[in-house]
């Protein structure tokens, strides 16, 4: 599968070689910096996130930059194929005191609650500039309530747990002791959270697509509703961090946009490379909140 992705990836960049190489001699170093320290805050957002909601599921003496930065570094599987190495990683560090089974249920609460703000976000940027502001928000507004209500009541923790059970022989399997708690999700800080990260990916995308390859804002914000779309696109196709698939769906889906196929190539391969220097950051990030963590634990 990896490799299938990595063939789509070098076709799309065969194809359209004259924009990337155009594209990337555009790029402001200012521009693009500020872009993507804006987006390794939003990667940092989901990942306080997923400890917010691990620790309501199960409450332990864990420190929140110890949950985070696990989930941070463990991130950094995800460009293996298959979707359980980064939660195999997890397991690794906490399992022995959190359990295989919460983190599970965790990792595909955080999967599906950033799949779907991203393309109600993507959603709401294509309403809002075909002036329907009122309705772009009122998607948001929905999205951000119905994902509180699934996490609060447990619905998607439900269903995952009995999908688990039903496979035995899985190595995600785990004790029925180590199942979620009862603890209710506090909404503050997860709609903080929410909030935060789906504002900093909006503003640094935008930035990257905008002023950073010398377009304009608006330019940037329509891009992003792009990259929005082919980002759910590619993450729900399985494929290791989506690769390939993403960018292939940007080109595609460009043209219904009104946007030009070639520069969707030339952004979609400049912001894969993006794409993997804020997962180099986030792991480095994730290896700092550890290494502060087992310092307290040491003094």
């Amino acid at each position: 599968m990896i490799t299938l992705g990595l063939a789509l990836l070098l076709g799309i960049a065969w194809y359209e070689r004259r924009a990337i190489f155009s594209a990337t001699d555009q790029l402001q170093p200012i521009e693009t910096g500020l872009a993507v320290c804006v987006l390794v805050l939003a990667n940092t957002f989901s990942a306080f996130l997923f400890a917010t909601l691990l620790q309501a599921k199960h409450p332990s003496k864990l420190a929140m930059n110890e949950l985070a930065g696990t989930y941070l570094v463990a991130q950094s599987a995800k460009y293996f194929p298959g979707k359980v190495w980064s939660i195999a990683l997890q397991a690794s560090y906490l399992s022995r005191r959190i359990g295989a089974t919460v983190l599970a249920t965790t990792n595909i609460d955080v999967s599906l609650i950033f799949m779907a703000a991203t393309a109600a976000l993507g959603a709401s940027i294509i309403l809002s500039l075909s002036s329907y502001f009122v309705l772009a928000v009122a998607l948001m507004v929905t999205t951000f309530a119905a994902a509180y209500i699934t996490t609060k009541l447990q619905i998607l923790d439900t269903v995952a747990t009995w999908l688990i059970s039903r496979i035995r022989r899985s190595v995600l399997a785990s004790p029925v002791s180590s199942s979620p708690s009862q603890k209710v999700v506090a909404a503050g800080p997860f709609l903080s959270l929410l909030t935060g990260f789906c504002f900093a990916y909006l503003l640094g995308w935008s930035l990257f697509a905008g002023p950073a390859l010398g377009n304009g804002w608006s330019d940037g914000v329509l891009w992003t509703a792009l990259i929005a779309l082919s980002y759910v696109i590619g993450i729900a196709s399985l494929f290791p961090a989506g690769i390939g698939v993403r960018e292939l769906s940007m080109v595609g889906i460009a043209p219904f946009l009104g946007l030009d196929s070639g520069h969707a190539a030339a952004i979609a391969m400049v912001s894969r490379v993006i794409l993997i220097g804020i997962d180099l950051a986030g792991v480095g990030i994730g290896a700092i909140l550890l290494w502060r963590g087992d310092r307290r634990v040491k003094c």
